[in-house]
């Protein structure tokens, strides 16, 4: 039944949260994340569930890490509403009007046309509690999952030829997943921007004058990643961590208005491409349940035309079956509303086979038919330089918080160097001119349509 201390300790907790549960088995699963998960198998039931909990009491969470199982339940429990054809379910949390916050749905949001994009990839939710500290229950989330294992975890690795199959599949993923925009319009992590709509429990803020503007997420994309930084530096800076913290934040309120060029807070899979979080199954898996996920995730594509893209960069069909099918992420807390550029695949060089992917349209008119995936090009590599020191930093703190792993700080130093000596090269007269240039094709296009008024005012013809 169980195997080992931690197994055990699962299975008591599942009996005293549903007592009268047949469970079978308790077997712990990896994850990419902080959380424990662990796979329970229940008499009666064709598969198995699985069970999320928080992190053992003496393992203190980066604090980006602090609402993880509420950020994934939040997404189910949204994508659950949205996909039945609603914006939002009955019952929604009351926080907004607690608050006095007025946060309202972003009448723009395309929830309705993205609604069966995610369908078959994403685990549905069966149950989410909050901590019960008295009565030593952590948080945790019950979920019916998605078949499969992470890459990492195959018996056997994949070949060259899988690899790229894999990695196309994964940026077919990343733009069903950045399809979706923000219900409210804000920008920040999932916990935030639902807290307002979630028909979920949620844990309770404390307002204070520096987290009020945050509580539901922030009306720009400068100030969601803003405190996203600050959070990984405050996570060094309690662990007394040698770095340039004056710098980076110097590097920071530099580049800050390339930021506020990201408009659209797309719903972004951070860790996506990670082949730890990655989950495949074989195509010739016996299993009913894969065979309705190859179903469900390519019913929206629309029949093959002239037009289409080449056959490799099709979804797989029964006559060009790719060996491994992608059916989803393990963990699902690393995802913002927000720049997709912010993908930790965008801060390497991202495998042609992946961009292959992500520039396939889901169906004809998906939401990057007509505008690009990556908001204005032109100060996309400024922004990228930020977000390669933000997940260097982040690499950084996890050594310091989690179970240190050889020699992975001193790579995530090597890298926080290279991303500051880039920074360091860009200088203040270049960002000064390449602002001078915007704020004048402003002015003259605000000239222009001033003299058209005035002429139109004097009755001169234009």
């Amino acid at each position: 039944m169980c195997s080992n201390a931690s197994e055990e300790e699962a299975f008591a907790l599942l009996c005293d949260i549903l007592p009268g549960l047949p469970i079978d088995r308790v077997r712990v699963t990896s994850n990419g994340g902080i959380q424990q998960m662990y796979l329970v198998d229940i008499a009666g039931e064709d598969g198995p569930i699985l069970f999320t909990k928080a992190h053992n009491p003496w393992v203190k969470p980066l604090r980006s890490e602090y609402c993880s199982i509420s950020s994934e339940a939040a997404l189910w429990a949204w994508y659950a509403v949205i996909s039945h054809g609603f914006c939002r379910g009955e019952g929604g949390n009351a926080n907004n009007e607690e608050d006095g916050d007025e946060v309202q749905e972003n009448p723009d949001s395309d929830v309705y046309s993205t609604r069966l994009y995610l369908s078959g990839f994403l685990p549905t939710l069966i149950r989410y509690g909050l901590p019960i500290p008295e009565a030593q229950v952590p948080e945790f989330s019950l979920s019916h999952p998605r078949p499969g294992n992470t890459v990492s975890s195959l018996p056997l690795p994949p070949n060259n030829d899988d690899y790229v199959s894999i990695n196309r599949q994964a940026g077919q993923l990343f733009r069903r997943i950045a399809c979706h925009v923000s219900p409210t319009g804000r920008f920040g992590d999932v916990a935030s921007v639902m807290r307002p709509l979630s028909v979920l429990p949620m844990r309770p803020v404390v307002r204070s004058p520096a987290n009020a503007p945050y509580i539901f997420g922030s009306a720009s994309w400068s100030g969601a990643f803003h405190l996203m930084l600050e959070s990984v530096l405050r996570d060094l800076e309690d662990r007394f961590v040698n770095i340039s913290y004056s710098r980076i934040r110097g590097h920071f309120k530099r580049l800050r208005p390339f930021l506020d060029k990201v408009t659209r807070p797309s719903l972004v899979a951070i860790t996506c491409s990670d082949m730890q979080n990655l989950l495949v199954v074989e195509s010739d898996t016996k299993d009913s349940d894969s065979s309705t996920i190859s179903s469900e995730a390519e019913a929206p594509s629309s029949p093959p035309t002239d037009q289409d893209p080449e056959p490799h960069t099709r979804p797989a069909t029964p006559e060009t079956r790719d060996k491994y099918m992608v059916t989803g992420l393990r963990d699902w807390s690393m995802l913002v509303f927000g720049d997709p550029l912010i993908a930790t695949v965008f801060s390497d060089k991202a495998p042609e086979s992946f961009m292959t992917g992500l520039h396939q349209p889901i169906v004809e008119g998906d939401p990057f038919t007509s505008v690009s995936i990556i908001e204005h090009a032109e100060s996309a590599p400024l922004r990228l330089l930020l977000y390669k020191c933000y997940h260097a930093l982040n690499d950084l703190a996890k050594q310091y918080y989690h179970t240190r792993q050889g020699d992975a700080e001193l790579e995530a130093r090597r890298r926080l160097l290279l991303v500051l000596s880039e920074l360091d090269k860009i200088k203040d007269e270049a960002l000064f001119e390449e602002k001078l240039q915007e704020n004048t094709a402003i002015s003259e296009a605000r000239i222009d349509t001033d003299a058209v008024g005035a002429n139109k005012k004097f009755g001169v013809a234009s």
